[in-house]
């Protein structure tokens, strides 16, 4: 998990912790992917950071797999 300026957040981004409202109320969970709309309301809220998970790249696939994922959807 790391710390990210609100400015450097970017739609696709997972929140690595809830951000909480003023009173208390959880306003978005852990988890939450970020889309453009979220994006918006947190520039709103006025925070400075928020914490994401940390991505770790794509996962590799075989081409074994890749030709059965491209079967399945009807694309080979």
């Amino acid at each position: 998990m790391k710390e990210v300026s609100i400015e450097a957040l970017t739609p696709g981004m997972t929140l690595g912790r809830s951000i909480s409202s003023p009173d208390g109320k959880i306003v978005l969970s852990q988890g939450t992917v970020i889309t453009e709309f979220w994006l918006t309301r947190i520039k709103q809220w006025n925070l400075g950071t928020v914490m994401v998970t940390e991505q770790t790249g794509q996962e590799e696939i075989s081409e074994a797999e890749l030709a059965h994922l491209l079967q399945q959807a009807g694309t080979v």
